[in-house]
């Protein structure tokens, strides 16, 4: 045995003992119920924390790779920070309880008792701050993770206050050199393997660091007995430092499962349900993430059963029953719902997420996605959806349409049918929404005075990055498409299509028409852009595709919706650049445009695709076709035969007969329901930004948000 591995087994067996000698004392301090006799910084549990702290420590940066100290940064933040912030924060909500009795004497000792109990509690979270922020700081200066100090900069935590920087590169000096000799330690941190895994513990670091931001910062936000106040927590810290967190190795699903949390605590439903599905839809995915989101969904999809709407979607159905013959009817009933204001919109796209997600009312989540698109580029004024509203909606989707694939049903009794149905609507919901956007797009692009420069207008700003991303999403699953449209083909034309709750038919032929229409309108899109952006390159005979790199590619390029179809770097390189190279607006714009002409060629090259190039004449030309339908009986009727079977309640005698309406209940399971309010003005960099009524877009700081 070497003296290295016997320094390590060494420095295992001390930090055995301190964890030991530190659970000792906190048991000699504390009672069966975990209730600490002198609070949770009592003496002798402090210095047993700073020796089981400094060993962790010494472990950790002596033997960083060993098997003993690959968690040791989660046994030093469970073991030493989170342990200690729980037992304070039930200090002080335990002082509150008792601030509320009735006894004047009684109420006024413990309300002092509470405030030095809070003023503690800030205290050590400040401590811990500065703790947590000087290592990392340390495993960047010692490791020389080079890739990472654009972060660490960014975060403030370098060249901000000299005085500040000198001590924590004392910190780092301090003792390591003795443990590590540095040419051995830079060596061996130029393994890639090694590399992963120092880049894995900061990323968990600086989440720590914003974990106790968002402790800090609720805390202010509390009233008596844990209520919040009716402010919202201004969570900018927490969010820049789980961002550059993200950034770091964005493959990984827990920062944004804590941005999730962060919206919540912001009051943005949506928001954290679209960070949800972007911490499961990664390589290494947060299993908490996976059992919120769940939970989340079942909660809305029960609350449907009592949403007004779903009667008017229900009425909707039976009007279309009246229409006499089946070629004078649309494939899905048409509702007149208006849903002015953007809370009202998200919620309606949470319950057709719930429906789709558990499989449950795919005729009902068809129409209600219908609604959802009429009603999208109706929201004006300080109501109209930003450049991010309209990205993370299709990015919800994708990311949906990807867990049915992958994990099937969340119901107990998994439906092949029902899990087809559900992949139908969420497909016609995708390519509606972007034919939507294509049409708004359109419009603008026609109106541009010919002989001006060409420019992007705010309507193109807004649409541009969702179209950039929805094609290229089309281009990387055009098989997948065309297999889905020869599968609701052969689905509809099953015997017995009539069983199940499952109206196949019509949910087939809305699938077919919106395919249709999205690449008749693509087409179109295209040789408008063509035809007024005649300066940017376009290489037929070269796949450009994932070249550029935009804003939001950094947040989404290790999404598996886009995987191998985004910019990404090299496979060696662990961290982004601290600015994407195209970050001017106007650069930017150009850069998608330019992207997405290039996307296009390549989409036309693939033959499953619904777009061709004439090289003739030089345009795009849509190829798209409807794959014929056998159907036997009008699938309208079919449709509300099937729903009538399954409603004891209705009368068929009277089809256009009221129903009750009953009062609606919100989720009850899921702390995200509620009205949305503002976004913080720290994340509005524009005065459009500032003037909307709901926050989306709080948990995401790139500028391009408040397009």
């Amino acid at each position: 045995m070497d003296a290295r591995t016997e320094r390590a087994a060494a420095l295992r067996e001390k930090t055995q003992a301190q964890h030991a000698a530190f659970r000792r004392a906190i048991k000699k301090s504390s009672d069966d119920k975990g209730n600490f006799y002198c609070g949770p910084l009592a003496k002798q549990v402090r210095i047993a924390r700073a020796n089981v702290r400094a060993a962790y420590m010494t472990l950790l940066f002596a033997c960083p790779y060993d098997a003993e100290a690959k968690h040791i940064d989660k046994r030093l933040w469970t073991d030493t920070t989170y342990k200690i912030i729980v037992a304070l924060r039930a200090s002080f909500l335990r002082s509150d309880k008792r601030t509320d009795s009735t006894n004047t004497a009684i109420s006024a000792t413990s309300g002092k008792k509470n405030e030095r109990s809070q003023g503690e509690y800030r205290r050590f979270l400040r401590e811990e701050r500065t703790f947590w922020e000087s290592f990392a700081v340390k495993i960047v200066h010692i490791f020389s993770l080079d890739e990472a100090y654009g972060a660490l900069q960014k975060l403030g935590l370098l060249g901000t206050d000299a005085a500040r920087e000198a001590q924590l590169a004392e910190a780092c000096d301090a003792g390591v050199d003795a443990m590590y000799e540095p040419i051995a330690r830079k060596r061996d941190a130029e393994n890639w393997e090694h590399r992963q895994h120092l880049f894995t513990v900061l990323q968990r670091v600086l989440t720590y660091c914003g974990d106790l931001y968002r402790y800090t910062e609720m805390v202010s936000h509390t009233g008596k007995r844990g209520y919040h106040q009716k402010t919202k927590p201004i969570m900018h810290d927490a969010i820049r430092f789980y961002h550059e967190a993200h950034l770091l190795l964005p493959d990984h699903g827990h920062p944004s499962n804590q941005l999730a949390i962060v919206a919540t605590s912001l009051g943005d439903a949506f928001g954290a349900v679209y960070q949800s599905y972007c911490a499961t839809c990664v390589p290494h995915p947060s299993s908490n993430a996976q059992h919120n989101l769940s939970l989340t969904l079942t909660a809305y999809a029960a609350s449907w059963e009592h949403c007004p709407m779903r009667h008017e979607v229900q009425d909707a159905w039976r009007q279309a029953s009246l229409v006499h013959t089946a070629a004078e009817r649309l494939c899905m009933p048409v509702l007149g719902e208006k849903l002015e204001r953007p809370a009202a919109w998200f919620e309606s796209l949470l319950h057709f997420h719930a429906l789709t997600a558990r499989h449950t009312h795919l005729d009902e989540a068809a129409v209600l996605g219908e609604v959802l698109l009429r009603n999208v580029l109706s929201l004006r004024g300080k109501n109209s959806l930003r450049a991010v509203d309209y990205l993370r909606v299709f990015v919800a989707a994708v990311a949906a349409l990807v867990r049915i694939r992958s994990t099937g049903t969340l119901t107990a009794q998994a439906d092949g049918m029902a899990q087809h149905g559900s992949e139908l609507v969420l497909v016609s919901h995708i390519l509606g929404l972007l034919t939507a956007l294509l049409a708004v797009a359109r419009e603008e692009i026609g109106e541009s005075k010919p002989g001006c420069k060409p420019g992007t207008g705010p309507t193109l700003q807004r649409t541009l990055p969702t179209l950039r991303l929805g094609a290229k999403w089309v281009y990387k699953h055009a098989d997948y498409l065309q297999a889905l449209a020869h599968r609701a083909a052969t689905m509809a034309n099953a015997t017995g299509v009539e069983h199940n709750v499952l109206r196949m038919a019509c949910i087939a032929e809305l699938y077919q028409s919106k395919t249709i229409t999205f690449y008749a309108s693509y087409a179109d899109y295209l040789n408008q852009l063509k035809r007024t952006f005649v300066g940017l390159p376009v290489l037929p005979h070269e796949k450009q595709a994932g070249k550029a790199l935009v804003a939001e590619d950094a947040e989404l390029m290790a999404l598996l919706p886009f995987a191998g179809v985004l910019f990404h770097p090299a496979p060696h390189s662990l961290a982004l650049a601290t600015e994407p190279p195209l970050f001017h607006k106007h650069c930017c714009d150009m850069a998608r445009i330019a992207d997405a002409l290039q996307d296009a060629l390549s989409l036309a090259s693939v033959p499953s695709s619904g777009v061709t190039f004439d090289t003739e004449q030089q345009l795009f030309v849509s190829v798209a076709q409807s794959v014929q339908l056998e159907v036997h009986e009008d699938p309208v009727s079919l449709a509300l035969r099937v729903m009538d079977r399954e409603r004891d309640a209705y009368d068929s005698s009277d089809l256009l007969r009221t129903l009750p309406r009953a009062e609606h209940v919100p989720p009850t399971a899921s702390p995200w329901h509620g009205v949305l309010e503002s976004a913080p003005e720290s994340l509005c960099s524009t005065p459009l930004a500032k003037s909307s009524i709901w926050a989306t877009h709080t948990t995401s700081p790139f500028g391009w948000n408040a397009l």
